[in-house]
């Protein structure tokens, strides 16, 4: 601690980075490996360990929800274009309706 009784703030890591240290314990590599490759400490390394089902559920509910968002952006833009081709070829003006 420091001495005015606050603690350093710690430094998060990303869904990405818990992933891909995962994947490495997966290939068996060692948690001092890991712990080195990333700059993290081994205690770390056995937390991701330890939570490694939770990380991946999150991971996944993460990667779904992008995916709808970005199918819903998709259609949206799609609707929208349909809209402004359909009023450019009657040659309507925007915003005097």
């Amino acid at each position: 601690m420091k001495s005015n009784g606050k603690k350093p703030p710690k430094n998060y890591l990303s869904i990405k980075t818990k992933m891909e240290v995962i994947e490495n314990l997966d290939k068996e590599l060692s948690g001092r490996e890991i712990a080195e490759i990333y700059g993290i400490t081994e205690p770390t390394i056995s937390k991701i360990k330890k939570g490694k089902e939770r990380i991946r559920q999150f991971s996944t509910s993460t990667i779904k929800m992008a995916l709808q968002k970005y199918a819903f952006k998709r259609a949206t833009n799609e609707i929208l274009e349909e809209i402004f081709e359909e009023r450019n070829a009657k040659n309507l003006c925007y915003g005097t309706e």
